[in-house]
């Protein structure tokens, strides 16, 4: 009876030990989870930029609607507007850039002043529009443009383009006097 009694006690003894080591072994993959998930975490708050609550009126996202792509340039909610297309972020653009604006903002100061967009001609969503000659088309799959060019658009079509930069001023000094 001693052997039956030490042979189960061996055997309970195993059965605790290898409990015992179930347990210490999911003890152990949990630690190093946590671990690994405490890196994770460490390593994300280094890279990401926390966010300033006073850059933008709590965190909202502002869109600007007046700036649009050459794709979108005849469906607009109006029914006659302008659209001034240009290559950004160019230093040699910069001084008409600065022109074209002084006008436009005199130019909104009228009564009755259409609606102005801005295209940025380097954006990568226009550059199917880019070309080295200039193919005005209301079809915009035909649409090339080269250059710096103001749009007057009416009822959905070009009404009325100026390309270039002389030709943009002329006409936008001819929309301050007109008015």
């Amino acid at each position: 009876m001693k052997k039956a009694k030490l042979v189960k006690n061996n055997k309970k003894q195993e059965i605790i030990e290898k409990d015992s080591y179930s347990l210490k072994s999911f003890l152990l993959i949990i630690l190093v989870l946590v671990i690994i998930l405490g890196i994770f975490y460490f390593i994300t708050t280094l890279v990401v930029k926390p966010v300033n609550p006073t850059d933008n009126d709590n965190g909202v996202t502002i869109i600007d609607e007046t700036k649009i792509t050459l794709n979108n340039l005849l469906n607009r909610k109006e029914k006659e507007y302008y659209v001034l297309a240009t290559k950004q972020n160019n230093n040699a653009q910069a001084n008409y850039q600065t022109l074209y604006n002084n006008y436009i903002n005199e130019y909104k100061k009228q009564e009755g002043a259409l609606t102005f967009y801005n295209i940025n001609l380097n954006d990568a969503l226009n550059k199917s529009y880019i070309s080295n000659e200039l193919n005005i088309s209301n079809d915009l799959s035909e649409l090339k443009v080269n250059d710096d060019i103001l749009f007057k658009i009416k009822d959905n079509k070009i009404e009325e383009y100026f390309a270039g930069n002389k030709n943009i001023l002329k006409g936008l000094s001819t929309l301050k006097e007109s008015k």
